[in-house]
């Protein structure tokens, strides 16, 4: 039976554990087509198409989207994932780490959202945008000052964009939100700052002390499970249109501090 509904997921990677992997399953077992892609190649079965992308590079994301295209007669959801954390202090950061993170985790939205609004703007169903942010872009942190202005920066980017697409460019058909994420567990982005913790904080022998860490400010002592993310980011993008334009922060009320 022909599937319905198409999403593109962005940011999947080569780990089952990531985020984007997750929901590509959630909207895989709810019956959607699920279109994967990534800079690195995918070597799981989650997904049913995939196409490598770098969201940084503007001829790569048009490739993608054309790509889409040609090949499936709706987009009805585009969920960016993707994102980098350069984790360094001040005095050693290099103006490749900020540029890399910035390009990722900023100008990746613009691309994307750009080259989806253009092609589908005047299609008269539903189109949904749903970015994983970051709270990080509200709640000031060490070491992560690259990574906290590219998540603010991409917020208020959310913000305006859906401002604009529904006030002037579609109205109720577009669905563009941030979903603000706390500390996500056991991903590959979740192991590398435990990594680094380890490497650069006294005190920190191991992953375990990394996490008691990381956990230390949040009220309910842990982080969001991947599953989490996936079951908050189907919700919205089924039943949640009246969030256009709003950064949904879901993280157990750190910002709270």
């Amino acid at each position: 039976m022909k599937k319905s509904k198409n999403v593109l997921i962005v940011g999947m990677g080569r780990s089952i554990k990531n985020v984007g992997s997750a929901i590509a399953k959630k909207f895989k077992n709810k019956d959607w087509n699920v279109i994967g892609a990534d800079i690195v190649g995918q070597d799981h079965d989650i997904v049913d198409d995939f196409y490598k992308v770098d969201v940084s590079d503007y001829d790569s994301v048009v490739g993608l989207f054309d790509y889409i295209e040609k090949n499936y007669e709706t987009l009805d959801a585009v969920i960016n994932s993707a994102g980098v954390n350069e984790m360094e202090n001040l005095f050693n950061y290099t103006e490749e780490m900020w540029d890399k993170t910035i390009d990722v985790n900023l100008k990746g939205q613009f691309l994307l959202l750009q080259q989806y609004a253009k092609r589908y703007n005047f299609e008269p169903y539903q189109k949904n945008f749903i970015s994983i942010t970051s709270h990080t872009g509200m709640i000031p942190k060490s070491a992560t000052f690259a990574y906290g202005a590219s998540k603010a920066g991409a917020n208020h980017f959310i913000r305006c964009a859906a401002r604009e697409l529904n006030k002037y460019h579609g109205g109720e058909n577009w669905v563009v939100v941030g979903f603000a994420a706390g500390m996500i567990e056991n991903t590959p982005m979740d192991l590398d700052i435990k990594k680094e913790l380890i490497v650069k904080m006294d005190g920190v022998e191991n992953l375990q002390d990394a996490h008691d860490v990381l956990i230390k400010n949040i009220p309910t002592y842990r982080g969001l499970k991947t599953y989490e993310v996936a079951d908050w980011i189907y919700f919205i993008t089924t039943k949640g249109s009246y969030a256009t334009g709003d950064i949904i922060m879901i993280d157990s009320g750190q910002v709270q501090g």
